[in-house]
């Protein structure tokens, strides 16, 4: 768990230093999205992903996390608006994500990592994790954060 987690927290460094060299929102969020992914991972404790497909993890997710109150579900709306952000078969013909877009990947993946080590298995805590799930709209007009100010 701690070895995914090390990697959607470096997924978000490279992310911030393409934005900040405005190399573009595409490979920007393409970065976000795999931390979103790796997050996902140490949630599940997958260490190799052998067949599964991320859009097999994303459902898992949804599934066993979001549809039982753990996570709220505009968290997954997000995910999933990410996962089709990057899974163009063409990059020339992949629509450029905003930098809305952008700040919402980099909220909830900051979230999913904070969450995920406070309580790596919501499954034990239930009361704790439907009281205060992720909530990204909340914040989303607050997501001035370092970087990724535009």
């Amino acid at each position: 768990m701690r070895e995914r987690l090390k990697q959607a927290r470096e997924g978000i460094e490279e992310a911030e230093l393409l934005y900040k060299e405005r190399v573009g929102n595409k490979l920007v969020i393409a970065k976000l999205y795999h931390a979103i992914i790796y997050c996902l991972l140490a949630l599940f404790r997958i260490k190799e992903i052998g067949e599964l497909t991320h859009k097999d993890i994303i459902e898992r997710f949804e599934k066993e996390y979001v549809q039982k109150g753990f996570f709220n579900k505009e968290l997954i709306g997000v995910i999933r608006h990410a996962y089709e952000l990057t899974h163009e078969c063409d990059c020339e013909h992949m629509p450029v994500p905003s930098d809305t877009d952008i700040r919402s990947a980099l909220l909830i993946t900051q979230e999913l990592i904070a969450h995920i080590e406070r309580d790596p298995l919501p499954h034990n805590n239930t009361e704790k994790c439907r009281e205060n799930p992720i909530n990204p709209s909340t914040k989303l007009a607050d997501a001035n954060i370092s970087g990724f100010t535009g």
